[in-house]
């Protein structure tokens, strides 16, 4: 997992909980908020993503938007599988409970049924219908 703020946390819940998944590594710049993350899933802590190559199979993505390309390009070029579903909101990680308002669904993930309860939402690609959009995140 490379980035442990606000969506990363969620992913590392999510890759933590998940019995198809191995969470080997939690890495964020902010090396406390990393080490915290990590020692609650069994995984490692890192503060930089190229600690990472060569050491796991594939990797999810979630740091900011603007270093977002770098390192999932990176990691690629590192032999490294990188989740970047994130474009079409097809792989369910940042599925988020939604507290107050309405979300325009643009994800794949959730079935008309669900998108119509608005109880969650994927916070990877959808947004607010409504003027307000509370997240429990």
């Amino acid at each position: 997992m490379i980035g442990a703020g606000s969506f990363g946390a969620n992913h590392v819940r999510v890759v933590g909980d998940s019995p198809r998944a191995e969470l080997k590594y939690v890495v964020d710049s902010d090396g406390e908020r990393a080490r915290e993350q990590a020692e609650q899933r069994g995984a490692e802590a890192a503060t930089d993503y190229r600690e990472v190559i060569g050491k796991v199979d594939a990797a999810i993505v979630a740091v900011p938007t603007i270093a977002h390309a770098e390192v999932a390009c990176a990691l690629l070029d590192a032999g490294i599988a990188v989740n970047y579903a994130c474009a079409e909101g097809v792989c369910g990680t940042c599925e988020t409970r939604v507290i107050e308002g309405t979300p325009d669904h643009r994800d794949l993930f959730l079935s008309k049924d669900e998108q119509a309860a608005n109880k969650t939402m994927m916070i990877c690609r959808s947004r607010a219908k409504s003027s307000t959009l509370v997240l429990d995140l």
